[in-house]
């Protein structure tokens, strides 16, 4: 392998090497799993738990992103634009190391398309609703709190439940 390497010839062995196991060493490496953690099992229930180097092509790459959209959401409804992009684009870092490292010889993640995303109006409170809001009595505080230091910083709710001081 090492003697083909070096002289450019392709080692055939290496294709057929689990792309899932990884995919599973680079989400591992991030350090951030829990972010990464949803596009790995979505891509898992893709393959079915089984996908090698050779089988990574444009057409099976698009197929994950058609797959994503299509997943149901516990509301009944299926997966955003934005969502299946975002899953989408940790497959598209993990093959961009793959490129890299090697591991995959033709480079193709430049034809990868995201999803469209449909625009969507996104209202704000104003001055005085935000100052209403504030002076509004709740029997728990820490949510209250909560509420307002979202509105004030742009943060969402689950972004705020997930934040340590390590993070700040």
């Amino acid at each position: 392998a090492i003697i083909n390497e070096d002289f450019g010839f392709i080692d055939h062995s290496r294709g057929k090497e689990s792309f899932i196991d990884y995919f599973k060493e680079q989400m591992d490496k991030s350090g951030n799993t829990r972010n990464w953690n949803t596009a790995f099992k979505h891509f898992c229930n893709y393959t079915q738990g089984k996908c090698c180097f050779d089988e990574l092509t444009v057409e099976y790459c698009q197929g994950f992103l058609d797959h994503l959209l299509k997943v149901e959401t516990p509301t009944g409804g299926t997966m955003m634009a934005s969502t299946a992009n975002n899953n989408f684009g940790k497959l598209i870092a993990v093959l961009r190391r793959a490129v890299q490292s090697g591991r995959i010889k033709d480079n193709f993640i430049h034809e990868l398309k995201p999803a469209k995303e449909s625009k969507t109006k996104k209202e704000f409170l104003t001055k005085e609703e935000l100052r209403r809001l504030a002076a509004t009595p709740c029997r728990h505080e820490v949510f209250k709190a909560a509420s307002l230091f979202s509105c004030l910083t742009g943060l969402r709710i689950s972004d705020i439940i997930a934040l340590k001081w390590e993070n700040i």
